[in-house]
């Protein structure tokens, strides 16, 4: 008799523990509960351990599945991917770009006959870049005043959004140019201080086009003190190609 009581305990309390549900979380934590309700949005459930206890609510993007006392297994997606970080694919170039920029103006070229070469240093954090122009007079074109000789520059490039494929810069730039002079009214040299703006384009990581533009003040000076020194507009624009490393 004491057999038989012991047995049928035995199964009693078996089947109570597996007459639970589980429900495993996306933060980790398992629960030993009863499901009470499963809707669209939400999961209601009591603990196990206080069936007669309060109610507990939580979202199903919180919940990564539940194992019913069935044994069926429930599981929710939808909490995997709400808990992955998305995957943004970053551009090489904004974090391993050159820090040296050589280039050729192809505008300068074609348009004024001048051969202008620059080198720009941009710093580590890809935000600003030193450049430094040389111009020199190379052809003489006939519907043009070929009276320009040398000139040298240094510009101050800011990148607001750093290095890219397609970057924004802008700054000041100071430029140094000497001419060819017939006469004592003619302008031997001359300072300009201009506002720089333009788009850095990096197709590849070592292929680069950078297309400026510029406006500002230029100071023009003659050889002889009776021409009194006069203050001018200034421009400039350019369409560099280069080699950056």
């Amino acid at each position: 008799m004491r057999i038989c009581l012991y047995i049928i305990m035995m199964f009693i309390v078996t089947s109570a523990t597996h007459a639970q549900d589980t429900l495993y979380k996306v933060d980790g934590s398992k629960h030993l509960a009863k499901i009470v309700e499963l809707n669209e949005t939400q999961v209601k459930y009591k603990l196990f351990s206080s069936l007669e206890g309060p109610t507990y609510v939580i979202g199903k993007e919180s919940v990564l599945q539940i194992v019913y006392e069935s044994g069926l297994v429930e599981t929710f997606p939808q909490s995997l991917l709400a808990n992955v970080a998305p995957i943004v694919k970053i551009d090489p170039r904004t974090v391993d770009f050159g820090r040296n920029f050589i280039s050729v103006d192809a505008f300068d070229i074609l348009a004024n006959g001048t051969l202008t070469l620059s080198y720009e240093y941009i710093v580590k954090s890809g935000l600003v870049g030193y450049r430094l122009p040389v111009s020199y007079h190379i052809i003489d074109y006939e519907f043009r005043d070929n009276s320009y000789v040398f000139g040298i520059g240094a510009d101050i490039n800011i990148y607001p959004y750093g290095q890219g494929r397609i970057k924004f810069f802008y700054g000041p730039s100071f430029q140094f140019k000497t001419f060819e002079t017939y006469s004592a009214a003619d302008v031997n040299t001359a300072y300009a201080l201009l506002f720089q703006a333009g788009f850095l384009f990096q197709p590849e990581k070592h292929i680069n086009l950078s297309v400026t533009g510029a406006l500002g003040y230029a100071r023009l000076i003659r050889d002889d003190d009776v021409y009194e020194k006069k203050g001018d507009v200034a421009g400039n624009f350019g369409i560099n190609l280069g080699y950056k490393f």
